[in-house]
């Protein structure tokens, strides 16, 4: 959205007069500098001639102007733009006293008379205006043919408009209404002369915003002294010829002409060429040594002589070729030191900024001339890169090199000049940049803050980039909470340091010893423990490396796992089984509660079977396991020779287990083993809220969340009264899994661990209000492939009887 801001400044901060005296200010108030423009634009200044990086921010000079957001940007452009700045700099340094409290003035405004001329006696009425530029029309009002230059366009700006008929001037020395000419005349230029290309206007056919892309050129050396009236013309020195003489305006770089695509040379006038016979330039830039001053730090680093103007936004703009073509000198041509022979207001052109696009949007950048080095090169956003002379042409607009020697519309480039500003040839006034050593005081202050900021900044961003950060999750060993954290370790931090600093962050030091403690990669989307960093073998070597290097971003997880003081920690290998150990226990026809287990996808079922014997004691020969699938049933491991992988076991799965020598001996699926299967991982449970009794209807209403069986509370089997009232649309908590851990909280690598405990079930009823009936909420597990019927029927008598327990409810 700035491009347009960066354009400008670019040219400001090439112009040596402007950046000197901006350097002379000192910010000495005790407003926010945060708000002050010259202050702002002063650092942006230094740091686009100290900093080393290859572009700087201007976030805080945009912030200056209070136009933060996008809205206000497109309502304004860079005229308004360069006047707001101008006001401001011009505020703030007569506000301080400062020397150049009138710079502006001083540099960029010009002077003309607003007339009236009476045709008949010849009586002229006038007025005196000041300008800071000049805004020049391409084309016309109601004409189809755009003025070919800015001689021409200057021209028509000074041409007086005839008042005749209706639109007669009165005129006072006549005492009548009388013919006359109405126009304006230049006084004086300024120093640093501004010219705005008006290139966005109306179509008043259409009601459309647009772009006129017309050819208009534009001359290198700009003479303006036939504008100026004789009696305000300035003298200039008898030897102004001979001072002159060896003026340099500008040089490029040699180079081969370009390759023509379709054989013929020609088609477009050259820059020198159109500069030669439009505007006759001067002819002394070839034989004059060239300077070796350098550019600057901005474009210091700038050895690619390639022009890549335009990104992504721009459109339509044209070819151009490779090099630049010799200058024709004519014999009438004028050199710089005849044209200062007729008066002073002769410039050199110096900035030339572009806009490549449609009346709808493109893209802003500069070429901008070195007074340095007197080379052309274009600052585009964040790069700067030489140009050569066919460059500067192609800024005319017009007709490109597609169009083989016709105009079109079609044809016409998009990137073309939209702002010139150009600089008085004075050789007492022209100055060139402030040396670093002779800036003033409070500058080179300014670059000591800026290099030290910056030291530190760049010490910051370093220090960042060696850390490793990642989310840190366990389960609270007393609350049974499942806890998440941030963390950072450097990188050359142990292993048993960044232990320490977890145990530290989840401030478990009173609640158990980190000798008791571990990390391990956790995947919290699918809630697996995936792999263990051995306490042994990997406690001396770096986390960064065992991790895989620094991580600057959160996407890395790890669960700090817990061990009971007389257990020991087994090893997780990377891509592990965590699986979900159901019981089942055919005497009392109840699952039991989950057990977390570690298994590896190389072990056989047959393996899993002996793990399970050493785990909960159930006999090898008479086991039968089960894997709960997708599709709500229990899938016998019925081959104990194949691995678990090949039972498309993989991260986690729930697994039943039962040692019954009597159904062992029947067909899996006619077990009384899988009849409980099917009941428990078909089981739903609703909460239902029973209505007081004056307001209960003959059926309860069930009014919350049916969530399927996929928590700890699901293996119970049977209704049970929750005490805690749950009121309609309010959703059941929230019953996502973690690692489980032990009956004290604490991680087993492979042991049994329990949830905690809920709160036993009450009949206990929510007093909504003191004088109104109690009311309840239950909750009620059934079988997911029951009817809306089978639940009434199933609450019935619970409803009619609110005494009655829970527990006495018949079952589906």
């Amino acid at each position: 959205m700035t491009c347009y801001l960066n354009s400008l400044l670019q040219t400001l901060y090439m112009t040596p007069e402007f950046r000197n005296a901006l350097y002379k200010w000192r910010f000495m108030s005790a407003d926010d500098g945060a708000k002050c423009i010259p202050y702002q634009l002063q650092k942006l200044f230094i740091h686009l001639q100290t900093s080393e990086k290859r572009a700087v921010e201007t976030t805080d000079v945009t912030k200056s102007f209070g136009w933060d957001s996008s809205e206000a940007w497109q309502q304004h452009d860079v005229q308004e733009l360069c006047r707001v700045m101008f006001d401001a700099l011009e505020k703030r340094f007569k506000k301080d006293k400062h020397d150049e409290a009138d710079l502006i003035n001083h540099l960029y405004q010009g002077t003309l008379k607003d007339y009236v001329k009476c045709l008949e006696c010849g009586y002229e009425s006038a007025r005196e205006d000041h300008f800071l530029d000049i805004p020049l029309v391409i084309k016309p009002f109601g004409s189809n043919k755009a003025y070919g230059s800015v001689e021409e366009a200057l021209e028509a700006f000074v041409e007086p408009e005839t008042l005749t008929a209706d639109n007669q001037y009165n005129c006072e020395h006549c005492q009548k209404k009388c013919d006359a000419h109405k126009g304006l005349k230049f006084k004086s230029f300024p120093y640093l002369l501004t010219l705005q290309l008006k290139r966005f206007d109306f179509d008043y056919s259409t009601m459309h915003r647009i772009k006129l892309n017309d050819r208009m050129t534009f001359p290198r050396i700009l003479d303006l002294n036939q504008f100026v009236l004789p009696e305000d013309m300035l003298s200039v020195p008898e030897d102004v010829e001979e001072v002159y003489r060896d003026f340099v305006v500008e040089e490029f770089d040699p180079r081969p002409p370009p390759y023509n695509y379709y054989g013929r040379s020609g088609n477009t006038p050259s820059y020198s060429n159109a500069v030669s016979s439009t505007f006759g330039g001067s002819s002394d830039h070839r034989t004059s040594a060239s300077r070796s001053h350098d550019v600057d730090q901005t474009v210091a680093d700038s050895n690619n002589d390639e022009s890549e103007v335009a990104d992504g936004n721009d459109e339509g703009e044209g070819e151009r070729g490779g090099g630049g073509t010799e200058v024709e000198e004519s014999p009438t041509e004028l050199t710089v030191g005849q044209r200062m022979r007729r008066g002073p207001y002769v410039y050199e052109l110096f900035s030339i900024m572009i806009h490549s696009g449609s009346a709808i949007g493109g893209h802003y950048y500069a070429y901008i001339k070195s007074f340095a080095d007197k080379k052309w090169y274009c600052f585009n956003d964040q790069s700067v890169s030489k140009l050569n002379e066919e460059d500067i042409e192609c800024t005319f607009g017009g007709p490109d090199s597609r169009s083989r020697g016709y105009y079109s519309s079609m044809y016409a480039s998009s990137a073309n000049a939209y702002m010139l500003m150009y600089r008085r040839i004075n050789r007492s006034k022209n100055k060139d940049f402030l040396p670093k050593e002779d800036l003033p005081q409070h500058v080179l202050e300014q670059i000591k803050e800026d290099r030290r900021l910056q030291e530190e900044k760049r010490r910051l961003e370093e220090y960042e980039r060696s850390l490793c950060k990642f989310r840190l999750f366990s389960r609270h060993p007393v609350s049974g909470e499942l806890v998440e954290k941030k963390i950072e370790v450097q990188n050359q931090w142990i292993l048993r340091d960044t232990v320490t600093e977890a145990h530290k962050i989840l401030e478990l030091q009173d609640v158990v010893p980190v000798a008791r403690c571990r990390l391990v990669r956790y995947d919290e989307y699918s809630e697996c423990l995936d792999q263990s960093f051995d306490e042994n073998e990997g406690m001396e070597e770096t986390f960064s490396i065992m991790v895989g290097g620094p991580r600057n971003y959160y996407s890395f997880e790890l669960f700090l796992e817990m061990r009971a003081e007389d257990e020991v920690f087994k090893p997780y290998n990377r891509g592990g089984l965590n699986l979900k150990m159901l019981l089942v226990n055919l005497e009392t026809l109840k699952v039991a509660s989950p057990v977390a287990m570690r298994a590896e996808q190389s072990w056989t079922v047959l393996t899993l079977k002996e793990a399970v014997s050493e785990k909960f004691g159930l006999s090898v020969e008479t086991m039968n396991l089960a894997v709960e699938t997708y599709q709500n049933e229990g899938r016998h491991l019925a081959n104990d020779s194949h691995q678990l992988k090949h039972e498309s076991l993989f991260k986690k799965h729930t697994i039943f287990a039962c040692s019954d020598p009597e159904d062992f001996r029947k067909p899996f699926k006619e077990s009384e083993m899988n009849k409980l299967i099917d009941v428990h991982v078909n089981s739903i449970l609703l909460y239902v809220t029973i209505p007081p009794p004056p307001q209960r209807p003959a059926i309860a209403t069930t009014t919350a969340e049916t969530t399927e069986e996929r928590d700890e509370e699901r293996e119970g089997g049977v209704a049970m009264e929750s005490s805690v009232d749950i009121p309609a649309e309010q959703p059941a908590a929230d019953t996502k899994e973690a690692p489980p851990t032990t009956s004290e909280g604490a991680g087993t690598g492979g042991s049994e661990i329990s949830p905690p405990e809920a709160p036993p079930p009450t009949e206990d009823a929510v007093d909504m209000t003191k004088d109104r009936p109690l009311q309840r909420t239950i909750e009620v597990r059934i079988d997911r492939r029951s009817t809306l019927q089978d639940l009434k029927d199933m609450l019935v008598d619970y409803v009619q009887q609110p005494s009655q327990r829970l527990q006495d409810l018949p079952s589906l």
